[in-house]
């Protein structure tokens, strides 16, 4: 089997506009399931402008060592480009797109 070149084997994607409980749910969910799993994992979060401020949310579970590669839209750009931009910063080997309100079980 080939090695792979990638830091992180997994990408987790989520492309994010406002909610700020969801998101921290979301994350929240991440951050346990971790726990549960070998495997190297970044996740990456392109915010399309939210008018909510969710940055302490993120800067909460950075501190918490999760891994996150965060970025916010200069403007609501759609779902379809803001999703475009989240799948574009991903290191990883695999990429998995969730919303900013699933749960990880």
């Amino acid at each position: 089997m080939k090695k792979s070149k990638n830091k992180f084997k997994l990408t987790i994607c989520i492309p994010t506009y406002n909610r700020a409980k969801y998101l921290n749910n979301c994350l929240n969910s991440i951050l346990l399931a971790k726990s549960l799993s070998s495997i190297k994992f970044e996740i990456c979060i392109s915010d399309n402008n939210s008018k909510e401020n969710i940055l302490p949310i993120i800067n909460f579970y950075k501190k918490k060592n999760l891994k996150i590669n965060y970025k916010k839209n200069i403007k609501n750009f759609g779902y379809g480009v803001n999703f475009y931009k989240v799948v574009k910063m991903a290191k990883g080997d695999f990429i998995w797109v969730i919303g900013n309100d699933d749960l990880l079980y």
